[in-house]
């Protein structure tokens, strides 16, 4: 009952209306559970309501401030936020194209690993044949260069076979050319 009575003379205490003029009215409240009160003044100046020390309107325009700079930080995030979306979803975009031209280049690196496979093949082909070739020219080149010594063996027996049968013709010619004037004597002289 002590608490009915204490809680009725603090709500009627709230309820009157308080006039602060240039004095402090200092209003306390003691409880030991939960308290609903309604404080109703008008004052000339300014009315400062403290709780446990500590200025509650002070406490409200700190914290509206505050719900202020939250709401100022999360519109500008949400912008941010918003930007950052449409970043992403254009560089989607740009990845999808690049996953795009790399499936292509993949493709085109594979095309080309094939012609090279293909290449290599030809051109190992190619080199065979033409290291065979090469064997078979230095082998028709070394017979026809003993072809070539046989020939200038037989030219310059040849050379030395006429030097001889132009000599023996020389000698012979000049015998004639000797004798003819005695045989054309004696068969001339013969007749006689």
């Amino acid at each position: 009952m002590k608490r009915w009575i204490t809680a009725l003379i603090i709500f009627f205490f709230f309820f009157s209306q308080i006039a602060v003029a240039d004095d402090t009215i200092t209003v306390e409240i003691y409880s030991n559970g939960d308290i609903t009160g309604w404080i109703n003044a008008t004052a000339n100046g300014s009315a400062v309501f403290y709780i446990q020390g500590i200025d509650i309107l002070g406490e409200i325009d700190s914290l509206w401030s505050a719900v202020k700079s939250a709401k100022s930080k999360a519109g500008s995030a949400y912008s941010k936020a918003s930007k950052a979306y449409v970043i992403a979803k254009s560089n989607s975009g740009k990845i999808s194209l690049m996953e795009a031209d790399i499936q292509n280049n993949t493709a085109k690196i594979y095309i080309l690993r094939d012609e090279l496979v293909s290449f290599e093949n030809d051109y190992i082909k190619f080199k065979n044949c033409t290291l065979n070739n090469i064997t078979l020219l230095q082998l028709e080149l070394s017979n026809q260069s003993k072809a070539i010594t046989t020939l200038h063996k037989d030219l310059t027996r040849f050379k030395e076979l006429v030097s001889y049968i132009l000599l023996i013709f020389t000698v012979a010619i000049c015998m004639i050319y000797v004798l003819f004037p005695y045989f054309i004597k004696k068969i001339g002289g013969g007749k006689k």
